[in-house]
């Protein structure tokens, strides 16, 4: 067998490291650090949900008493509080969903790193993919403007709660 990182012979094939280049041969050492980035990857992608979900939530709280200071204006132009408010329901959705997805999320992201509870990792991954999905649904149907501000955190999101679930799912067995 030769070493995977100078190419030389490894002469004692018990031994975890390479005696000339000193490279680990440990491969559970490898599969912990899988583990561990996955609870790493997860746990960001759940702080970038509970972020979304505080914007979402903020935007709404922040046009509905906008309504409010300018009822009049809106009622001169025909505009009901309903119909103002209908227009940015999105904001609400997508800020429940995300707040909601960072909960299983944060918790998910702790049991990976304890090694405890794959199904629940794993389907905490899943929650806050699907809260990003769900997020980038609610931002084309209602057309918010300006999509690229929470796409700068959604695009990160997607990907970190997707490669959590991969590494996730690939360290199945280093979970208790």
């Amino acid at each position: 067998m030769n070493c995977a990182e100078c190419g030389k012979e490894i002469v004692d094939e018990t031994s975890s490291f390479c005696a000339y280049c000193g490279n680990s041969f440990d491969v559970k050492k490898n599969k912990l650090e899988l583990l561990g980035s996955a609870a790493i990857l997860l746990i960001i992608a759940a702080t970038f949900a509970a972020t979304l979900g505080v914007i979402g939530l903020l935007n709404y709280q922040a046009n509905v008493a906008a309504y409010a200071t300018n009822v009049d204006y809106y009622i001169s132009i025909g505009v009901s509080e309903a119909e103002y408010i209908a227009t940015f329901l999105g904001f609400l959705l997508f800020g429940i969903i995300n707040v909601v997805a960072f909960i299983p999320g944060i918790i998910g992201g702790f049991f990976s790193l304890l090694k405890k509870r794959f199904r629940f990792s794993l389907i905490s991954s899943i929650i806050v993919l699907c809260s990003s999905l769900a997020t980038f649904i609610i931002i084309w149907y209602y057309g918010y403007g300006y999509a690229d501000i929470v796409l700068m955190s959604e695009i990160p999101m997607l990907v970190f709660s997707f490669l959590s679930i991969f590494l996730i799912n690939k360290s199945k067995k280093e979970f208790i």
